[in-house]
Order: C-alpha cells, then sequence, then structure tokens
C-alpha cells in the first residue's frame, strides 16, 4: 500500500523518499521501540525525537537549538508526558497543522 504524503510517499520501497517523523516520548524505552519497529518494516523515515511536550513545540515553532529541524509531516505523540501534556500541546499547537497519533 502506498500513502500520499505532500510530495512524499510513505512505504517500504527504495524509491519512495521517507517522511519527517517527530517522536515525542519522554521513555528512551519507548524510542527504542518504536525505531526498531520501523527497522522491522524495512521502513527509515527521517525521526526526530522530543522528550516533552514544550521541545515538541519548539520543534514545530523552529525555536532554539531547533532552528533547522525539518518540518514534520507526521507526530507520534506519547499521551502522557512530563512537563507540558498532550492535551496541552495540541491545545498549543492548534495554529500549527499536523497529524497526530496517540499512543499510550
Amino acid at each position: 500500500m502506498l500513502t500520499q504524503v505532500g510530495n512524499r510517499c510513505a512505504c517500504g520501497t527504495a524509491e519512495a523518499m521517507p517522511i519527517d517523523i517527530l517522536l515525542v516520548e519522554d521513555n528512551p524505552g519507548d524510542v527504542l521501540l518504536t525505531q526498531e519497529a520501523f527497522k522491522e518494516g524495512h521502513y527509515a523515515p527521517r525521526l526526530s525525537i522530543a522528550q516533552d511536550g514544550e521541545e515538541a513545540l519548539q520543534v514545530l515553532r523552529r525555536q532554539v537549538r531547533f532552528r533547522d529541524a525539518p518540518r514534520p509531516d507526521l507526530i507520534l505523540l506519547d499521551f502522557n508526558l512530563p512537563k507540558k501534556t498532550a492535551a496541552s500541546f495540541l491545545r498549543r499547537s492548534s495554529k500549527t497543522p499536523l497529524c497526530v497519533k496517540f499512543q499510550s
């Protein structure tokens, strides 16, 4: 199955451009699990990792050390985050178009 994301394709073929994914996750084990799932699925997205909602907002707004961060095509958001909850992140990022998948 081929999924069109903007001008990119999300599929496991070599000719597809990888999509940019922002993973918002504070647990290093879950980060590793996500990376392994992509690897096992033979797909290598460009994965950026934010450890909390505050950092994720900085990535989206390209603030501080994230000035050159790629604009994510997809955000995988942990529901239980430190500093800023997922709900707070979604409220504060409402002016930024995004697609979110909740994981617990």
